[in-house]
């Protein structure tokens, strides 16, 4: 079961390890709506330490692909209550009001987001494919199972070495969490 007390996330499952720490203090909102990011990061550990780096927070962050597989644990970080303003989205808009960190809550699922298909027919994320595209042949790859032919709504990227039209998935695992906790924001 998921609830929301006092704007921090409880939950009781065996198969989600929930961690809180308050790594951003800022001002009070009233969230709206829920901004959901792809993190650029294959895992929570990797995007909670590029949050840290950059100092630009959502209140969750989630990764449902751990100890290399799909669906058997999840693992969420709370980083400040839902209460308090975010900064995770940059510029930004919706339905004509700007600057929505001072009215959302802001999730960021562990997940590499555009994939690229390299000369070699194979998938790689955007740092692996520059890898690739230097030289280095042997660059991770991602499984083909695992991505989606899709077009950004802004069009295709355009790098030096390709362009990518693909993109990595998001298990209905992943997709159910973020419903669950939706489920619970919207009752709290």
């Amino acid at each position: 079961m998921i609830e929301v007390v006092n704007h921090w996330l409880e939950w009781d499952s065996p198969h989600v390890t929930l961690t809180k720490k308050l790594e951003r203090i800022s001002s009070i909102i009233t969230p709206e709506i829920l901004v959901i990011h792809y993190g650029v990061a294959n895992t929570l550990a990797s995007l909670v330490g590029a949050q840290r780096a950059t100092g630009y927070w959502a209140q969750l962050t989630i990764d449902g692909f751990v100890s290399g597989a799909h669906g058997t644990t999840y693992q969420v970080y709370q980083s400040m209550p839902f209460n308090m303003r975010g900064s995770h989205a940059g510029e930004s808009s919706y339905k004509g009001r700007t600057g929505c960190n001072a009215f959302s809550i802001g999730v960021e699922i562990a997940n590499p987001g555009p994939l690229i298909r390299c000369k070699d027919g194979k998938l790689r994320t955007d740092a692996n494919a520059k890898a690739f595209w230097q030289g280095r042949l042997n660059a991770p790859t991602w499984p083909e199972d695992d991505a989606v032919k899709a077009q950004h709504p802004q069009g295709p990227r355009r790098l030096p070495w390709c362009s990518w039209d693909y993109w990595a998935a998001y298990p209905d695992q992943e997709i159910d969490i973020v419903i669950g906790i939706g489920q619970s924001l919207s009752r709290s």
